[in-house]
Formats: structure tokens, sequence, C-alpha cells
């Protein structure tokens, strides 16, 4: 079946052949990314350091949001950023490992690069922009609200 599409594909125009390119690439981004949000979601509900984590990022998010001052937004960015960058260097040691031990066992291979693309979603919702809400600051009393309690109990 694969192999039929494969072939179909192969016979096109090769500019039908990018556009379809693309468009795959597009849909594996943005699904990719939906599926890391939703997830994400889900996991930082399983345990009160990934909750922390989670309502840690959310709130530098919506204070980037709020700031009316570029320098403001730009701390609060670089902190995004600096967040994102120890997913995006786990990503970067299980892709390593990935193409290190493929060679020798190929499944290894495979489990290295499901790592890394998990970890590389994971920067990638850390530095998108949060979900649009009406008062930015009733979500941020919220956020610090439900932090104050896990730091409590």
């Amino acid at each position: 079946m694969l192999e039929r599409i494969i072939a179909a594909a192969t016979d096109l125009p090769v500019i039908v052949q990018g556009a379809l390119g693309s468009a795959l690439f597009a849909l594996a981004l943005f699904g990719g990314q939906r599926l890391s949000t939703l997830l994400g979601r889900r996991f930082a509900k399983s345990s009160r350091e990934r909750r922390k984590t989670y309502l840690i990022e959310q709130q530098l998010k919506y204070h980037v949001l709020k700031s009316k001052e570029y320098s403001a937004k730009g701390a609060f960015v670089s902190l995004l950023v600096y967040r994102a960058s120890r997913s995006f260097f786990k990503a970067i040691i299980w892709l390593t490992l990935g193409l290190a031990f493929g060679t020798i066992i190929d499944v290894l291979g495979l489990v290295g690069y499901c790592g890394c693309l998990y970890y590389l979603f994971a920067s990638l919702n850390t530095v998108t922009g949060p979900e649009t809400v009406p008062d930015v600051d009733a979500k941020l009393q919220e956020i610090k609200t439900e932090l104050e309690a896990l730091n409590e109990a």
C-alpha cells in the first residue's frame, strides 16, 4: 500500500512533489505541536513537579503579554528561551544517542529519534504563545494562587 502511494507520488511533476512534501511537513509540525501541547497539559497534571514547571512557563508567557515595556518583555522572552534550551539540549542528546546506538541496533536508533522529537516539541511548546484569555491579570492571579498551593503542599 505504502509502495503504491510512493510510486504514485514519484510519477507526479516535481513542483507537485515539492508541494506535497511541504504539506506533509507542515501537517507533521502542526500535528506534533498540538499533540505536544495536549500531552504536556496531561503530563503536567500527573505530578506536582511537572505541574509547577508548566505553571511557571505559563506565568512567564502571560507576563510577556501583560508587559508594556520592551525591556520587560525581552527579559521574560529570554527566560522562556532559557527554559526551552534545556529541552532542546536533551533533544540533541537523544538524537546523538539515537545516531550512535542506531548503528548497532536499529530499534535503539528509533527510540533515540522518538525521544528527540518529544523534547523538540516540548521545547517548542515552551516558547509558543499562551492561549488567549479576556483578563490576563486574572489568569496570572489564578496561576500564582495554584503555584502557592503547590509549594505549600
